[in-house]
């Protein structure tokens, strides 16, 4: 029984905190720093949660978060960083 609530429980936390990464989107004002802090606390939590998002993947969601106004930045990092297999 305890296995049926908390079980559920789980799988709904992780689909929730997934929907917040997969949907997350840099809003106006907000800092890149307050930005990358957000990702950082939701991939946190779903390790815990024990579903680990992989490294290209937390990479990728974070390049397009941005705007499209921050498009020359986001193409420079492309263009210069190596993403982690």
């Amino acid at each position: 029984m305890l296995q049926e609530i908390y079980g559920t429980q789980s799988a709904r936390r992780t689909f929730y905190f997934q929907g917040r990464l997969h949907n997350l989107r840099m809003e106006e004002g907000l800092l890149v720093k307050d930005l990358i802090h957000n990702i950082k606390e939701i991939t946190t939590l779903l390790v815990d949660a024990s579903e680990p998002i992989p490294n290209k993947m937390i990479v990728n969601l974070m390049l397009n978060v941005f705007p499209s106004n921050y498009e020359n930045l986001v193409v420079n990092i492309i263009g210069q960083v190596v993403l982690p297999t």
